[in-house]
């Protein structure tokens, strides 16, 4: 009768629910991603959707942020000791205010918003740049990873430009703000970079080209034994590469070899 399929159907959903922590606790045993509980691990290690990944070191903690497009609160910022078990720590924005289209109210800026960034600590403060596919290069700046962070500043407007990253020089006294600037001369994808102020908030020149390829982003600036380092994700046809560009002077605008 219908009372005893009711009774059938919550033992059934009462087992189900017993056997579900068990079923859970030997999968994690099992362990087909991140750490393995044996002092291995294995790819992914973070099975979700983390794209445009940016990770800084600081003070024995690994901070990693990812770019989360129109959608609010923005930027999202994980931490880990090990590089491998991460958590939540929050968020750069709480949501895209500088174009009405973003946000969770209209959600009506698909593909754009935050794209790839760069996120840096410099005397004493955190700094998150990004560009907008759409709207510009923006930088905000907080204490602390948890906030309040600046209102985000706008410090180009351009299209068509991605990927920034930022290197303060304490030997020189000079900051710079390397990204990909697109096809500005129809020759391929320019690698700019700018001096920028101390402070990291502003562009202090119209940026010179470093490098030029037909596909060319993501790059990273280091300073390693007096030779400045330029790290960037290269493609010609469908052959992809990691490419260093190495200064053959100590100056930061080359010229460079490639390998």
């Amino acid at each position: 009768n219908t009372m005893n399929m009711y009774t059938a159907c919550v033992l059934l959903i009462l087992v189900m629910i017993g056997c579900a922590p068990a079923a859970m606790g030997r999968e994690a045993r099992i362990g087909s991603w991140g750490d393995q509980g044996d002092g291995t691990y294995r790819n992914p290690v973070l099975n979700a959707d983390f794209p445009d990944s940016d990770t800084v070191a600081h003070d024995g903690t690994y901070y990693m942020i990812s770019s989360k497009q129109h959608m609010s609160p923005g930027l999202v910022i994980l931490e880990s000791k090990d590089l491998v078990n991460w958590r939540l720590r929050g968020h750069v924005f709480d949501k895209l205010t500088w174009e009405p289209t973003y946000g969770p109210d209209r959600m009506s800026g698909y593909n754009f918003g935050v794209w790839a960034g760069d996120l840096a600590y410099h005397d004493g403060r955190w700094y998150c740049y990004q560009i907008d596919f759409k709207s510009g290069l923006y930088v905000t700046s907080a204490a602390s990873l948890d906030g309040p962070w600046d209102k985000p500043i706008c410090m180009l407007r351009k299209q068509h430009w991605t990927d920034p990253a930022v290197f303060w020089d304490d030997e020189g006294k000079q900051a710079y703000l390397v990204c990909n600037f697109g096809n500005a001369t129809g020759k391929g994808n320019e690698i700019r970079l700018f001096k920028m102020s101390w402070d990291g908030t502003k562009l202090l020149d119209k940026g010179k080209p470093i490098y030029t390829a037909p596909g060319a982003e993501a790059a990273k600036i280091e300073r390693v034994d007096g030779k400045w380092l330029i790290m960037l994700a290269e493609w010609r046809n469908n052959d992809r590469k990691q490419v260093v560009l190495r200064s053959k002077t100590d100056s930061i605008y080359g010229p460079y070899e490639r390998k």
